[in-house]
C-alpha cells in the first residue's frame, strides 16, 4: 500500500517509540477474548482484514498492540510483509526473529496471516541499487518460499493449525519501483511458478496469491495497468500457478462504487481481469484486495471513512471476489503532511479516526464476527506513546536490513523515475519540464527513507518533467525497518495520485487522464500503449496507487507510497494510457 500504492517512497524512516502495554493492553484483550478466531484466512467477500507492513519492525510489545486493536474492531486476519532480502541475507542462512515475533502473537490470538513476500537479497540479484531488483534465478525464491512454508504452513495437516495459510508472491510487480529495472510480467510468472510449485510441496493447503497489482495506467518501462499485466502472466503460462488473484484498487478521487461502467475504473480494470481468468479456465477463482485505504494528510478523515465504507459495501457485493485488507491500523506520524504516514484507521497515539467507527460498525453488521461480541468504537482504549521507549530493541548485527537497503532502494527510485521521465520525454518530443501536475502531493516519503520509494514519489513526479524538483534526502532509518517492506506500502500513495484523475473531467486538455477514461473504451491492456500519447501529459502511471486510472479509481503500495514522486496527480494519470492498474 501496501500501500504503496505504489506506494510512495515514503520512507518510513523510523518506526513508532514503543507503544505503553500496561492496563490498556489488557482492556483491548478482554474485549477481543469473546471472538472466536479461527487460524485460516477467511475467504468470504465481506472478511474485512488489515493490512500493516510496520508488524515486522514493530517490537513484540508493539504488535501486542497492534493485533489486539485489530481485535477490537472484529479483525480475525492480517496481512504483514515478509522481506526474503532480510530473512535470507546470505544464501542458506535464515532469520526468522523478526517473523516469528508476529507470527507467535497471531498464533497466541488465533488470528489468520497472509504473508506477503518481497524485495531480494543482494546475492540473488544483479540488480544492486534496489531493494526490489528482479531476481536472477526464480529457484532461489522457490528454495525460499519452500522454507517458509515448511516453517509455518500446515504441511500434511489441518489447514487450521497453519500460522501462515496464505501466501502473496511479491507486491506489485507490475511498476519497476518494485520490480527492478523494469516490470516484467512474463518474469514475474517464472516467480509465482517456482513459489507455487515450492509451497504445495510442502503445505498442500496453503494458498497461494499471484498478481498483486495496483490500479492504474500503462506508462512504458515505468508501470504496467492491471489488465495488461495479468494478460501476460497468463500468455506466459500462469494458469494454474495461483490460488487467487490480488488486485489494489487505490483512488484518492472516486469511490470504489462509482466506477462502474467505466473500463479504466478500478471497477472496470477488476471486471476486465476476471474475464481474463474465465478466459484462461480461472473463472471460479477470486479475487482478494490485500490493500485499500486513504491517507488523510491528503484527504480529510470523514472522505477516508466514506470511501473505505463504500468500498467494502461494493467489494463485499461483487461476483467473484475474496477478502479485503484495509491499508493500515495506525499512522506512522499523524502531524505529518506526507502521505506515506497517515494510512491508518487511528492516529499514532492510537486514538481512533472515523474509518475505525465504520469498519468496525460494518464487521458488525456484515462481517462474521457476531455483533453482540464487539465493544463500541470509543471504547478502545487510548494507547500513549512514551516519550523514551520503554524496551528498546537492540537489533542483531545479523540483521543486515535496514540503512544501505533503504538508501539505495530510495537513490535506485530517484534515477530510475528521473530516466523513465527524460526517455518518455525524448521519446514523445516532450520538453523535459512538464506542465504542472493537476493535482500535488507532498514530497514526503523521500527524504524520510522508511520505505523504498515508490509510489508517492513516483506519482508526485508523475509529469515527466522536473521528475526531482527538490532531491530528498536519505537518512538512515532509527528503527530496523526494512525498505522492502515498507517501500512497498509507500509506493502505492506516489502511484494512486499519479494515475488519477477525475472521471468525468470536462476539460478537453491533454493533460488529463480522465480525458481518457471517458472516452475510452478501450482495452485497458490496449489503451497504455497508445492513450499514453492521448494528448494527456505524460503523467506518471504508477499504478501502485491503485488509480485506477482517472476515470479508474486512480490512487495509492501500499506497503506507503512514493510520496515524493506522487506529486503530479490526475494529469500525469491520463497520459498513463490504458488500463491502469
Amino acid at each position: 500500500m501496501f500501500a504503496f500504492t505504489l506506494v510512495g517512497a515514503a520512507v518510513h524512516v523510523g518506526a513508532a517509540a514503543p507503544l505503553s502495554m500496561s492496563p490498556q493492553r489488557d482492556a483491548i484483550r478482554q474485549v477481543s477474548a469473546a471472538v472466536s478466531l479461527a487460524a485460516a484466512i477467511d475467504t468470504s467477500s465481506n472478511a474485512v482484514g488489515i493490512a500493516e507492513s510496520e508488524l515486522y519492525f514493530m517490537t513484540p510489545e508493539e504488535v501486542g498492540v497492534a493485533l489486539d486493536t485489530m481485535q477490537s474492531l472484529g479483525v480475525t486476519q492480517f496481512r504483514m510483509f515478509i522481506p526474503w532480502r532480510a530473512v535470507e541475507a546470505t544464501p542458506d542462512t535464515y532469520n526468522w526473529a523478526e517473523v516469528d515475533k508476529v507470527i507467535d502473537a497471531a498464533e497466541e490470538r488465533g488470528m489468520a496471516v497472509l504473508g506477503a513476500v518481497t524485495s531480494t537479497p543482494t546475492w540473488a540479484s544483479d540488480v544492486q541499487d534496489s531493494a526490489y531488483g528482479a531476481p536472477r534465478d526464480p529457484a532461489d525464491f522457490g528454495d525460499f518460499m519452500g522454507e517458509l512454508a515448511s516453517r509455518y504452513g500446515a504441511g500434511d495437516g489441518d489447514p487450521e493449525s497453519a500460522r501462515i495459510s496464505a501466501y502473496e508472491i511479491w507486491n506489485e510487480p507490475q511498476s519497476f519501483v518494485f520490480w527492478s529495472p523494469k516490470p516484467d510480467p512474463a518474469a514475474y510468472t517464472e516467480l509465482l511458478k517456482a513459489g507455487y510449485t515450492a509451497i504445495k510441496e510442502v503445505d498442500p493447503t496453503g494458498t497461494v496469491v499471484g498478481g498483486v497489482v495496483t490500479a492504474g495506467l500503462s506508462w512504458g518501462d515505468v508501470n504496467i495497468s492491471p489488465v495488461e499485466f495479468v494478460q501476460t502472466m497468463y500468455e506466459s503460462g500462469a494458469a494454474g500457478y495461483f490460488d487467487a488473484l490480488s488486485y489494489h484498487p487505490y483512488n484518492y478521487d472516486w469511490k470504489f462504487g462509482d466506477g462502474a461502467g467505466n473500463a479504466i475504473s478500478a471497477v472496470g480494470q477488476l471486471e476486465a481481469m476476471q474475464a481474463l481468468m474465465e478466459q484462461y479456465g480461472d473463472g471460479d477463482k477470486d479475487v482478494w484486495t490485500s490493500e485499500y485505504g486513504l491517507p488523510t494528510s491528503y484527504v480529510s478523515e470523514a472522505q477516508q471513512a466514506e470511501f473505505i465504507d463504500d468500498f467494502m459495501d461494493t467489494w463485499s457485493e461483487h461476483e467473484g471476489t475474496g477478502p479485503m485488507f484495509i491499508y493500515s491500523l495506525v499512522d506512522r506520524n499523524s502531524a505529518s503532511t506526507e502521505v506515506e504516514d497517515t494510512w491508518g484507521l487511528f492516529r499514532d497515539d492510537y486514538t481512533p479516526k472515523q474509518a475505525a467507527a465504520i469498519v468496525q460498525a460494518w464487521i458488525e453488521e456484515n462481517g462474521p464476527i457476531p455483533s453482540d461480541s464487539l465493544p463500541p468504537i470509543d471504547e478502545i482504549p487510548d494507547i500513549e506513546v512514551p516519550t523514551v521507549p520503554t524496551d528498546p530493541v537492540t537489533e542483531e548485527p545479523a540483521t543486515p536490513t535496514p540503512a544501505d537497503p533503504v538508501a539505495e532502494a530510495v537513490a535506485n527510485w530517484q534515477a530510475a523515475l528521473a530516466e523513465a521521465a527524460a526517455n518518455w520525454a525524448a521519446a514523445w518530443g516532450q520538453p523535459a519540464t512538464t506542465a504542472p501536475a493537476t493535482t500535488t502531493l507532498s514530497a514526503d516519503t523521500a527524504a524520510e527513507p522508511e520505505v523504498a520509494p515508490a509510489e508517492d514519489d513516483l506519482a508526485e513526479s508523475t509529469v515527466p518533467s522536473t521528475e526531482t524538483d527538490a532531491a530528498p534526502e536519505v537518512g538512515e532509518p532509527t528503527s530496523a525497518t526494512d525498505p522492502a517492506l515498507e517501500s512497498t506500502d509507500s509506493a502505492r500513495a506516489a502511484l494512486v495520485e499519479a494515475t488519477q484523475a477525475e472521471p468525468t473531467s470536462e476539460s478537453g486538455s491533454t493533460e488529463t487522464a480522465p480525458s481518457e477514461a471517458e472516452t475510452a473504451e478501450p482495452t485497458a491492456a490496449d489503451e497504455a500503449d497508445s492513450t499514453e500519447t492521448t494528448g494527456t501529459e505524460p503523467g506518471t502511471t504508477e499504478s501502485d496507487s491503485a488509480t485506477a486510472g482517472s476515470t479508474s479509481s486512480g490512487t495509492e503500495s501500499a506497503s506507503a507510497t512514493e510520496s515524493d514522486s506522487s506529486t503530479s496527480s490526475s494529469g500525469s494519470e491520463s497520459t498513463s494510457s490504458g488500463t491502469g492498474e
